[in-house]
């Protein structure tokens, strides 16, 4: 049988920084099917796409996007605006997937920090019942679904949250956040038995980090747009 043909890839970020980031990563033979000759990077702003109308007759992916776009007045208008953006470039059929935390609620802030307390960064919620009323008035299909739903995740799968993170780097260089048990282990067996890592649950109340007031991989959504 011929090898089916791979897809064209753009992705589109402000940051050059990224886009040269993501380049070498999908040209790098390692990667599952070989390198991705035919991906291409975009400068690009969520909330004023440089796309023609009706032009993108694929996928849109933003994954973990949203919740770092602009806030006016409590809400979440960044997140809205490209709602708006992406039903202008949808071809017919073509469809687009946002996923970010939140649910049927106001936005509210959350603080993330870099090991030490440096690098402070503050994230917004979405309030999914904006988007999905700007979405339904501006003529797109919309379903909403628990993230992990999507993927098909297993919430008992234990591994390493932000407490385990910043409790490693006061010894040690690491970027494991989110890494399954087995392999932190693995890379760190004396300092995750000296440390007593909790290495919890995806779906424990306890992940993220050790003050999550309740589990947070479930507060994830995927909203899916379809231009009819």
């Amino acid at each position: 049988m011929p090898k089916p043909k791979r897809k064209k890839k753009t992705d589109g970020s402000l940051s050059p920084a990224l886009l040269a980031a993501q380049q070498r990563r999908l040209l790098e033979a390692s990667q599952p099917r070989g390198p991705h000759r035919r991906w291409s990077g975009l400068r690009a702003d969520a909330v004023q796409l440089p796309l023609r109308t009706a032009s993108v007759d694929g996928l849109v992916l933003a994954n973990e996007v949203i919740a770092d776009l602009p806030m006016v007045e409590g809400k979440n208008a960044g997140a809205l605006q490209l709602i708006r953006e992406l039903a202008r470039v949808l071809a017919p059929d073509g469809m687009a997937v946002l996923t970010e935390f939140g649910g049927d609620f106001a936005p509210g802030s959350v603080r993330l920090l870099e090991a030490l307390g440096h690098g402070e960064h503050v994230e917004w919620s979405i309030d999914f019942r904006d988007l999905r009323s700007a979405a339904f008035e501006l003529g797109l299909h919309v379903q909403e679904l628990p993230l992990h739903e999507l993927i098909e995740a297993d919430l008992s799968l234990r591994c390493a949250s932000y407490t385990d993170l910043w409790r490693l780097r006061r010894f040690a260089r690491c970027e494991v956040f989110a890494a399954p048990q087995a392999d932190v282990r693995r890379r760190f067996p004396f300092l995750s038995r000296v440390l007593a890592l909790e290495l919890p649950e995806l779906g424990s109340p306890r992940w993220p980090d050790a003050t999550a007031p309740a589990g947070f991989a479930q507060l994830f959504r995927a909203l899916l747009l379809r231009k009819l």
